[in-house]
């Protein structure tokens, strides 16, 4: 049993000082949890949400009351804090001063000055993150969108969506230590640039290989002409087997269309198309089942 939550300590904190149990699990490095396991225990009743709330609201105007009391009352005077809210946002004043923003925003309420709506804050950054800026610090001075945000105090999404908005390359590779050299990335299969740096191929030659892997599983992994099977095609020839078109038009690509060929008998087919087009139409219709022995 742990001595520190005992009745006295729950009862102090909880009930006579209004703390919330996450308050009480961080001061006593318990978890949460644990601590609803011992209010249970000793019979004190948990306050529900909103006697919690009307809790939270008392706790509130206690701390707007002490704001004359606070360390800050001499340095944030409203003059100062108008002249920084009009440059910086309340979380680069409370970093400056070293406290939280919560003390910032408590300050502003107290001398009358409104907060910036979002739109305010849009229109902010517009003016800072022109394209020349930034044309000039990632493009330039090949600085990265953590190092230009670090810089602004914004954060890195900001920074990438204004990169995106003016149409400036965010895909880099290192080359030579630090000197950085903007690359192209293309889809393996057609050439195609791809937005997305994590994937190799675009989304239609993504959906074809997904076909063409189901058509090989489905015919067993094995040439329909001549039996050879991946395995042996892997080894001799270096690559997997072919899917090859029955009826040749490229454009239809449904399954039964389908069916999976070595190197040499896919070159073959192109000869004779009538014959092989009915030959493999008659097997992918009636397919032959090995009987087991």
């Amino acid at each position: 049993m742990d001595n520190t939550l005992n009745r006295n300590f729950l009862k102090k904190h909880y009930i006579k000082k209004k703390k919330s149990i996450r308050q009480i699990s961080k001061e006593s490095g318990k978890a949460r949890i644990t601590i609803v396991g011992y209010l249970k225990k000793y019979n004190i009743k948990q306050r529900t949400r909103s006697e919690s709330a009307k809790t939270d609201i008392v706790i509130n105007k206690i701390r707007k009351s002490q704001l004359g009391k606070s360390k800050y009352v001499k340095i944030l005077t409203r003059k100062v804090l108008k002249q920084k809210y009009m440059i910086e946002n309340s979380y680069q004043i409370a970093k400056d001063l070293g406290c939280s923003d919560v003390t910032i925003r408590n300050y502003l309420e107290k001398f009358g000055i409104s907060r910036r709506n979002k739109a305010d804050c849009i229109a902010g950054y517009s003016k800072i993150l022109t394209k020349q800026f930034l044309q000039k610090e990632y493009v330039n001075h090949k600085k990265t969108i953590h190092q230009i945000a670090q810089q602004l105090d914004y954060s890195d999404a900001t920074i990438y969506k204004y990169l995106r908005k003016f149409n400036i390359p965010t895909i880099r590779t290192r080359i030579n230590g630090n000197r950085l050299k903007i690359k192209e990335h293309r889809c393996i299969d057609c050439g195609k640039e791809i937005s997305n740096y994590k994937y190799k191929r675009c989304n239609s030659c993504a959906q074809i290989k997904r076909l063409k892997d189901q058509i090989r599983k489905r015919d067993n992994y094995t040439c329909q002409n001549c039996d050879m099977t991946e395995e042996e095609h892997i080894i001799v020839l270096g690559e997997v087997l072919s899917v090859h078109h029955i009826d040749y038009n490229k454009k239809n690509c449904n399954k039964n269309n389908l069916i999976s060929l070595c190197r040499q008998c896919n070159a073959r087919v192109n000869f004779n198309r009538k014959y092989w087009k009915e030959y493999f139409e008659i097997k992918i219709e009636y397919p032959i089942i090995e009987e087991e022995i």
